[in-house]
């Protein structure tokens, strides 16, 4: 369904001098004063514009926008009257100035002195124009050419259309500076300047062109000639295609201040639609360069703060952001503590790449000092999840990086790496850090490394490593601990100790892997805790195979041999039966023979060779009935 629009109107001309006879909108006075203005003749008699002329100027005020249509009043008695009907728009209807053809419609001289028409609205309804291509582009290059009033030298009035064509799309920063004559027969004036546009017939050049004060843009043949970016911009405009371009100015909008930047920016958008990634921040700084040569604003800045601010340059030179720190040094950009946090943001939220080589020339004393925060913002923002973006697990970046911001440490990706290599990260860590925070890291690391990196910890936490070892193992670990037992020698230190807190770990693996380290044939070790609760851990102890029962068993054996207090039946025969049958066997190897062997009584020379018999003899010595363990140990199996 098409759209209507209610447009106002007025109309001017000769009641006892110059003024407004009609309108249907009220106006201020200043409104009032500048359409008084511009509606009086100019120029215009009986024979040189007998179709009248067409004015366009803006009423900033209250935001509207007029197109006058003025013509000679040849019925008027006084000589030197003019109609002006005047159509005022709402800065939001603009648009509907593409639809020349039915707007130029609109206009009409009034009848016999009726003027009640003009004091009601009129509407319009959609009714696309068909436009001369050539013509609008030499239009749209003539508008945006030059911000210096512009004389356009044409051959004939066939150019109103594609005025009102190209207003329907300016930007609105410029359509309140915009005004136009289409048919100038003295240089028209507004506010005491110059009209920004004005377009002359070739005869009357000499009575309207001021060439102090203005740029000539002459037709040197019947079909207008215009540059590339005004022919492929005047294309998109009539296929409905410059969505695109509105986005891209509308990004670039605080550099959009004067009719020339707007070509500038059509120019770099054309250029940018076609770059998809060829070029590099530098490369296309460069292009700007070139184009913003003329201008006193800086479109390299303006463009810098872009790609800082926002997305829209992403998609072509996320893989060059960090270039802006050079270009800001190139040209003269100040980078404000907000820019740089900006900076920080984006590349810690983006798949921003090349920071590793920007960390680098931080970590070489090669970036000027003003630029050094943003590294060290960067690093001591960043996540361990952004180690490996940032770094690219440099050995000596990530030194640095971890060295500042400790979390750092946190990084799966260290771990995957060699073990000097974790070491050497690890000596970076903080030694104050406190308890706490050592906890953390040492749970972490038993998820995820598989080397033996303990004594680089162990250098950074001294004495504090044992009662941390043992807080830590006491808690539910990790169950991928493959390298968990690289911490068994510090544990082991303090044998009495460890086994004062064994039965309290929490992992069955780690509980009984250290268990059958601990030396129970040392007295201080076994007299640690009672022997009730020695039994309590072995009997946690499950054995998975027969050479872990052996060696449960020797662990196990002068507890029952030195105590004074007598083992349960159960626990002897266990311990009575494997090491008993291990040895008929001969399945006990020198090593673990030599273990044990002190603790059981010699027997006769002739008997030497019987080391079960020793091993009864133990027993018996202990009080108990050898039949009996037989008889247990074999009813348990």
């Amino acid at each position: 369904m098409s759209r209507e629009f209610l447009i106002h109107q007025a109309l001017h001309g000769y009641r006892s001098g110059h003024q407004l006879l009609a309108s249907s909108v009220d106006l201020s006075i200043s409104e009032r004063e500048l359409m008084d203005a511009m509606s009086d003749g100019a120029g215009i008699n009986d024979e040189n514009c007998p179709q009248g002329y067409l004015t366009g100027y803006a009423l900033p005020e209250n935001g509207k926008y007029v197109l006058a249509r003025t013509w000679y009043a040849d019925d008027m008695d006084r000589p030197g009257c003019v109609w002006t009907h005047s159509l005022i728009f709402e800065i939001e209807d603009i648009s509907c100035m593409r639809f020349a053809s039915e707007i130029l419609r609109l206009f009409s001289r009034p009848q016999k002195g009726q003027f009640d028409g003009y004091a009601v609205p009129v509407r319009l309804r959609e009714m696309p124009t068909e436009m001369d291509l050539d013509k609008l582009q030499y239009v749209l290059y003539t508008i945006y050419a030059s911000n210096r009033p512009r004389y356009v030298e044409t051959a004939d009035n066939g150019y109103e259309e594609s005025v009102l064509f190209a207003i329907s799309h300016m930007p609105q920063k410029l359509l309140w500076q915009f005004n136009f004559c289409s048919d100038s027969l003295v240089n028209r004036y507004i506010d005491g300047k110059i009209f920004s546009y004005q377009l002359v017939k070739r005869e009357l050049l000499y009575r309207v062109y001021s060439e102090e004060e203005g740029r000539l843009f002459s037709q040197k043949s019947d079909t207008p000639a215009s540059p590339a970016w005004a022919r492929e911009y005047g294309r998109l405009l009539l296929q409905g295609e410059v969505d695109k371009i509105d986005m891209f100015c509308n990004v670039l909008n605080r550099y959009l201040l004067t009719f020339q930047s707007f070509n500038q920016l059509l120019r770099l958008y054309f250029i940018t639609d076609k770059i998809s990634g060829q070029y590099s921040l530098l490369d296309y700084y460069e292009i700007l360069g070139k184009l913003a040569e003329e201008m006193t604003e800086s479109l390299q800045e303006c463009v810098w703060r872009v790609l800082l601010d926002s997305g829209y340059f992403d998609s072509l030179f996320l893989d060059y952001f960090l270039e802006l720190v050079d270009i800001a040094k190139k040209y003269k950009i100040r980078i404000k503590k907000a820019d740089k946090q900006k900076i920080v943001s984006k590349i810690l939220n983006k798949q921003v790449k090349k920071v590793p080589e920007f960390l680098e020339r931080y970590i070489h004393g090669v970036l000027r000092k003003q630029d050094k925060d943003i590294p060290e913002m960067l690093i001591k923002q960043a996540e361990p999840k952004h180690l490996q973006q940032i770094t690219n697990m440099e050995h000596d970046i990530v030194v640095v990086a971890v060295k500042m911001n400790n979390e750092l440490i946190f990084s799966k990706s260290i771990f995957k790496m060699s073990k000097d290599y974790q070491c050497d990260v690890i000596n970076e860590l903080n030694s104050s850090l406190s308890l706490d925070e050592w906890e953390k890291i040492l749970t972490f690391i038993l998820s995820v490394s598989e080397e033996d990196i303990s004594e680089a910890v162990s250098d950074k936490l001294g004495d504090r490593l044992v009662p941390l070892l043992l807080a830590l193992f006491q808690k539910e670990l990790p169950r991928r601990n493959k390298s968990s037992y690289i911490w068994d020698k510090y544990l082991l230190e303090n044998q009495e100790i460890l086994v004062q807190n064994l039965s309290k770990f929490s992992q069955e693996d780690v509980r009984k892997r250290l268990l059958l380290q601990i030396d129970t044939y040392n007295e201080k070790v076994r007299e640690a805790i009672a022997v009730e609760e020695w039994m309590e851990l072995f009997q946690m102890c499950n054995a998975e195979n027969e050479e872990e029962k052996k060696r449960i068993a020797i662990k196990m054996l002068p507890l029952i041999l030195n105590h004074n207090q007598k083992i349960s039946m159960e626990m002897a025969s266990y311990v009575f039966g494997v090491l008993h049958q291990a040895l008929a066997e001969s399945q006990i190897t020198y090593e673990q023979w030599s273990e044990f062997q002190d603790q059981l009584p010699e027997v006769d020379v002739c008997f030497t060779w019987d080391k079960c018999l020793r091993l009864r003899k133990a027993f018996e010595k202990r009080g108990y009935d050898i039949e009996l363990l037989f008889k247990e140990y074999e009813d348990r199996l």
